[in-house]
């Protein structure tokens, strides 16, 4: 496999578990979401042990841009999720505690 095939490859891997992670996230299956994270910080690891050579040619880079803006939405729609399931949780909290003060 050559080196921008490998990159590709690292970065469809990453889009596709970013995905999985916010499918995930938007059931709140919390325990699959940490394990897909998991999963993605070893494929950046190995995408910066192959992203370490020279330069893309402009096709690859292209390809990689998109696949990163995509990575960055689920990103930002997965934090929001969470934001929200921590929300519930405060409300949770607080409501528990007026039951006690009663």
């Amino acid at each position: 496999m050559s080196r921008s095939e490998r990159i590709i490859d690292c970065y469809t891997r990453l889009g596709s578990a970013s995905a999985e992670m916010l499918s995930a996230a938007r059931v709140g299956d919390w325990q699959r979401v940490e394990a897909i994270e998991l999963r993605c910080i070893e494929l950046i690891r190995e995408l910066r042990d192959v992203t370490a050579e020279p330069a893309l040619d402009q096709d690859i880079a292209q390809t990689r841009m998109n696949t990163l803006r995509q990575i960055l939405a689920d990103d930002a729609e997965i934090r929001s999720l969470c934001e929200d399931g921590l929300a519930s949780v405060h409300a949770l909290i607080g409501l528990a505690r007026n039951a006690d003060r009663r």
